[in-house]
């Protein structure tokens, strides 16, 4: 039931894609030369991006009672996780549990989409420099929003910020449908929704470790000229850098790659879990238990 209803769900991230990178032929239309020498306007464009637009609002109805009568049916629970927050959806019948499951679909979405967008936003600043003559930057720049000629730092505020104003708009709403605690008074309020926007970096994880592996893999096997293994090769060289000087091989096999990812997926269980620190009898929490310990 949750790898139906994941696919689903990028069905529809695939569909929201779409529709943005062809955002700018909305308003153009295509002119053709006619055997008579006449120009006369014959299609506007704009009707595939709002055909996208429509599959994807259509396709997340469908998720929307897929999740209702599979929580119904099934032992499955509808779940979205966002980082440090995990969201159950208990199944219920009738008109409440449609419009539970009509949450779920949107917020399951909302998060694969912040998701993309944070991946979006890490390539294009490791791309900075290197990628220009690639084909496929071009349509990351796109993706990831905001303009490239703003540093990785503002950037990376900014989504922050926007996503904890959201987290605090949509808060209220979902404590009143029982799925979350009531929100807390200030200043804790903002704290959690400053830790969950934090959060959204853990994303990063299976993106850097998948393209560290891929690049450890390319490094062996000729995968071909594609712009994807060119990205992967030229971003994964660069990813490895800080690891360059150390003595990390055997033979003629290179370990800084997968060590490089190693590192990362370390890194990122630490930043959710925590970790502890024996020696000095503390324990450095992650941000799920500084995300709970704010509503203490």
């Amino acid at each position: 039931m949750a790898w139906v209803d994941w696919l689903l769900n990028l069905s529809c991230l695939l569909l929201g894609v779409g529709a943005w990178l062809g955002r700018s032929q909305w308003c153009r239309q295509l002119v053709v030369a006619k055997l008579a020498g006449t120009l006369r306007v014959v299609e506007t464009p704009w009707i595939r991006p709002c055909v996208l637009v429509g599959g994807m609002f259509g396709l997340l109805l469908v998720r929307a009672w897929w999740a209702w009568c599979a929580g119904n049916w099934s032992v499955w629970t509808p779940q979205v996780d966002l980082g440090v927050l995990r969201v159950s959806f208990p199944p219920t019948p009738g008109w409440p549990g449609l419009t539970l499951a009509s949450v779920y679909a949107g917020l399951s979405f909302a998060a694969l989409a912040v998701g993309f967008w944070f991946w979006m936003l890490l390539l294009s600043s490791l791309g900075r420099g290197l990628l220009e003559h690639n084909a496929l930057y071009p349509l990351i720049q796109r993706c990831a929003l905001l303009p490239l000629r703003w540093s990785f730092g503002a950037r990376l505020g900014l989504a922050w910020a926007l996503i904890g104003l959201a987290w605090m708009g949509v808060e209220p709403w979902m404590a009143k449908l029982g799925l979350v605690p009531e929100p807390l008074p200030w200043p804790w309020r903002g704290w959690q929704a400053g830790i969950l926007s934090l959060g959204a970096c853990l994303s990063w994880k299976p993106l850097l470790v998948a393209v560290l592996l891929a690049y450890w893999v390319n490094l062996y096997i000729y995968m071909g000229s594609h712009p994807l293994w060119d990205l992967v090769a030229r971003v994964g060289r660069r990813l490895t850098m800080p690891l360059r000087k150390l003595p990390c091989r055997f033979m003629r096999l290179d370990l800084v790659p997968p060590c490089m990812a190693g590192c990362f997926w370390g890194l990122a269980w630490v930043l959710e879990h925590g970790v502890d620190l024996p020696r000095m009898a503390r324990r450095l929490p992650g941000l799920t238990e500084l995300y709970h310990w704010c509503a203490r």
